[in-house]
């Protein structure tokens, strides 16, 4: 339900609809959900900068720090999610031609909270 951006109500109707047990209750739901996006964005950071020091050493620029920016080919893709007629959220990211991994990903959101 997460990955489709649907929350703890979605998912209770899921599963009456597909005969499976009900998700934990509501506060132990948004609770997990909470844990389990910290421990993605971790990984994301770390697989991202670890694409980044690959481009690095690609480029022959091991020497230079994290904030020096490198030559590189990248390709820039971006999506925006539509409920009803108007889109409120969407995502770019940055991927490197040479290695074809992500370098960047940026949420984006007409919304202000």
């Amino acid at each position: 339900m997460r990955t489709l951006g649907k929350g703890h109500t979605s998912a209770k109707k899921f599963c009456t609809l597909i005969n499976m047990p009900h998700p934990p209750a509501a506060k132990n739901y948004t609770k997990i959900s909470s844990v389990i996006t910290t421990c993605m964005r971790s990984m994301a950071k770390d697989s991202m900068s670890q694409a980044a020091e690959e481009v690095r050493n690609l480029k022959g620029q091991n020497d230079c720090n994290e904030t020096e920016t490198v030559d590189c080919g990248i390709s820039c893709d971006g999506t925006w999610q539509k409920r009803g007629f108007s889109p409120r959220n969407g995502c770019v990211t940055a991927i490197c031609v040479d290695t074809g991994k992500v370098l960047d990903v940026e949420a984006l959101s007409q919304a202000c909270k």
